[in-house]
């Protein structure tokens, strides 16, 4: 059974009155244990094929059948139903949830499966609240308890190995806006799957060891060891305990459409911080420009004072058609 088959597909989309091809007419098949990449221009395609063969889309005309289904014949659920349970889909921008690990990004999709079996899922429990104390005061938390939460540590000799225990995430927030428009945002983050401050130190640690053995001797054995856990250990906030502080001013000196502020992130176990100033116009019809600063600090071994770069300075402009 070909795991993709698709004849004469084709997919038109309405624009106005005008309409625009997509594609026109494509045949392929893929087999099973085939490595299969589409390669083309911007425009040509590509995204709208994966998109169908996703199920995230249907063909206008022509017939695309994956695993022996015809995927113009499913409707939302069953479309739904049937790639949750049948097809991994990696999307161009990711789509991570940041809080979370990549062993609980990848459970996630998994816990939306029925027929998942029971011993395969992680008892979990939690709840959230959001309450306004007056109208300029807003507080709201969340609350998470994971039982069997598995993570890869760094073992002896610079072996990965992984620890599995019960653990509690929470977050404390509170937002609150001034009489001049000064929106103050404080929030507490308790993660309980994130690393201790000596494991983040060997694992820093090891990682400048394997760096230089590599550049003495060419050795890469350790580098990659180090490089198999840079997921876990590299992703946003990998400790435990961190402050988020963000204070915005709505049009200062009455310029419209300006909007200046400033976000620090703590991390309170190993006292290393970043800072980012950021100035976001949108006077222009359509046009947002956003320019921001990033200034992390931190001793060596720590979570900030690592980071690849400790200054930059970024300049996006986004247009909206």
């Amino acid at each position: 059974m070909s795991l993709v088959v698709a004849n004469k597909v084709a997919k038109t989309y309405r624009d106005g009155d005008v309409d625009v091809p997509a594609l026109r007419g494509i045949d392929c098949s893929i087999e099973p244990a085939s490595f299969v990449a589409f390669v083309g221009p911007s425009g040509s395609g590509k995204t709208t094929l994966l998109n169908m063969v996703g199920c995230l889309d249907k063909p206008s005309s022509g017939r695309l059948a994956v695993l022996d289904t015809d995927v113009a014949a499913l409707d939302r659920r069953s479309a739904a139903d049937f790639r949750g349970t049948n097809i991994g889909f990696l999307f161009q921008e990711f789509n991570l949830i940041p809080v979370l690990s990549a062993y609980e990004n990848i459970e996630y999709p998994l816990l939306m499966v029925q027929d998942w079996p029971a011993d395969k899922r992680r008892a979990r429990y939690g709840f959230d609240f959001a309450r306004n104390l007056s109208t300029n005061l807003e507080l709201h938390g969340e609350w998470a308890r994971i039982h069997g939460a598995t993570e890869p540590v760094l073992g002896a000799g610079g072996a990965g190995t992984s620890q599995t225990s019960d653990v509690t995430s929470y977050l404390l927030a509170m937002r609150y806006l001034t009489e001049r428009d000064t929106t103050w945002i404080v929030e507490y983050y308790r993660n309980g799957t994130g690393y201790s401050q000596d494991q983040m130190r060997a694992f820093l640690a090891f990682s400048h060891s394997a760096c230089e053995q590599f550049l003495a001797t060419g050795n890469a054995a350790a580098l990659e060891r180090a490089g198999a856990l840079q997921t876990s250990y590299a992703r946003a906030n990998p400790m435990r305990r961190y402050v988020y502080l963000r204070a915005s001013q709505k049009e200062p000196f009455d310029i419209l459409h300006f909007t200046p502020a400033v976000t620090a992130i703590f991390n309170l176990d190993d006292h290393s911080y970043s800072l980012a100033p950021e100035l976001v116009y949108t006077g222009v019809t359509n046009l947002e420009l956003h320019l921001r600063l990033f200034y992390l600090h931190g001793e060596r071994l720590t979570d900030f004072g690592e980071k690849q770069n400790d200054r930059r300075i970024e300049l996006r402009l986004r247009y909206y058609f």
